[in-house]
């Protein structure tokens, strides 16, 4: 047992070190007129580095750009602010290793010269801001479903929302329906048919997707286990779900023709690393929990080693459950694999494999914030993945040929909640820090191209 202890410790310990994140670098500029020192509030910022990795962003005065850090590296930085001259200013990063060190945040001053050139008028709201689309002073949004542009369901609550919650139908920028909740509220959930539920704590509820958001209580274990399993359906003859299971390493997606009831299996993913774990929890188990496992195999037919894993193993902290998204387009059915580094495309009449490419966007995870998920706008089909940035959201559509990443979209708002998009607008919940504001719905234009930054740092 010594022996065992001293062997498992060494490899949590290579582990973790294996896990730590390069050097990172906590930076803020302060944006500032040379002459007046007044605030200037926005500048397009470009860093160039001598090992030829380029950075671009429109920088908002007052952020804090989280950014690789190397002492042995110069950047080459260039910023230009309406109104003003371009500043170009060369950074010693080894100026900067205490600070990093300390994790602490490095601030540089940009002192920008004026241009001479002056406007006949000042446009007050020239700088960008989301729009809004929902806002009270008395109501929070605590989740939403887009039923399109015009028309949105909004689950929200006074002050907190296990105390009371109210549902509302909104349209065309005005309400036009409440309904108040009975019991504690937790999301709204929608199936592969655009069917919107009410999830409670003790129920689950159909919501009528009109005026009077008429609740009709549902079966929890059917809607569970057979309505929100299936993914998707074409037409109407064949549907597709999945097995997952948030407690099993592995799950497989299925094709099903409704006029035979034959499945179809399409692809198996499984993380390799975690299944060994997950079974190798049962040799450490202790007497108890073995001969209870035996009793549970003989009971179901489940190996007893899943038997606990699924109970112990999932419960530490070292348990991470699979990820893998399904999406599909017209004929085409889009499968990412990312434990083998593949996105494949399949025939959805046959269910059958008809190419494949390597994807790359979600390899070192912890460096580029990615947020291990890819979600499909349902007008424009386009699909989309998430990376965290120190707190910025950034936005990167996946092409569908080659599984390559375009520029990403920042979100103008950090921390933003509940991120959704629907035909090219991207959606999200957001309550300035330490303010009085409630939770407000925005929505900002994928294609502004004054969020977008380069993907190569």
């Amino acid at each position: 047992m010594k022996i065992y202890n001293v062997i498992l410790f060494c490899y949590l310990l290579s582990n973790f070190g294996l896990g730590q994140d390069d050097s990172r670098i906590k930076i803020k500029f302060n944006l500032l007129d040379s002459q007046t020192s007044n605030e200037v509030s926005q500048a397009k910022i470009t860093i160039e580095s001598n090992d030829s990795k380029r950075f671009k962003t429109t920088y908002q005065n007052g952020d804090t750009l989280d950014l690789p850090f190397d002492q042995k590296l110069n950047w080459q930085l260039a910023a230009k602010a309406s109104g003003y001259k371009v500043l170009r200013k060369e950074i010693d990063l080894s100026r900067f290793k205490r600070k990093v060190a300390r994790n602490k945040v490095v601030e540089v001053d940009l002192l920008f010269d004026f241009d001479g050139q002056y406007t006949d008028a000042v446009d007050i709201n020239a700088t960008y801001k989301p729009s809004i689309k929902f806002k009270s002073d008395t109501l929070s949004v605590s989740d939403y479903v887009l039923i399109d542009e015009d028309h949105q369901i909004l689950l929200t609550y006074p002050q907190r929302l296990n105390k009371s919650s109210e549902l509302i139908w909104f349209e065309k920028g005005e309400i036009e329906g409440r309904l108040d909740i009975q019991g504690v509220a937790k999301e709204l959930i929608t199936d592969f048919q655009g069917n919107v539920y009410l999830r409670c704590e003790k129920a689950d509820f159909l919501i009528s997707k009109d005026q009077t958001l008429m609740p009709i209580r549902t079966n929890t274990k059917e809607l569970d286990n057979y309505i929100l399993p299936i993914l998707d359906s074409l037409e109407e003859n064949r549907l597709y779900f999945s097995n997952y299971n948030p407690y099993y390493p592995a799950y497989d997606y299925f094709m099903v023709e409704k006029s035979d009831t034959t499945y179809t299996k399409i692809r198996h993913i499984e993380d390799d690393l975690m299944m060994e774990q997950y079974r190798a929890e049962y040799k450490w188990a202790d007497v108890r929990t073995k001969l209870w496992a035996w009793d549970m195999e003989a009971e179901t037919g489940i190996d007893r080693e899943v038997w606990v894993g699924a109970n112990v193993f999932t419960n530490s902290i070292y348990y991470e459950p699979p990820i893998g998204d399904f999406y599909r387009d017209g004929q085409d059915l889009y499968v990412f694999d990312f434990y083998n580094d593949l996105m494949i495309t399949y025939d959805a009449y046959t269910g059958k494999s008809i190419d494949s490419v390597a994807i790359n966007f979600h390899h070192k995870n912890r460096k580029t914030g990615w947020e291990e998920k890819v979600i499909q706008d349902p007008v424009t089909k386009k699909m989309y993945t998430f990376f965290d940035d120190a707190g910025t959201m950034e936005i990167a559509s996946v092409d569908s040929k080659t599984g390559e990443i375009d520029s990403k979209f920042r979100l103008h708002y950090r921390y933003v909640e509940n991120i959704q998009i629907y035909d090219g607008m991207i959606y999200y919940i957001y309550r300035p820090y330490e303010s009085p504001q409630k939770k407000y719905l925005y929505f900002e234009d994928l294609q502004r191209e004054e969020s977008r930054v380069s993907i190569d740092h």
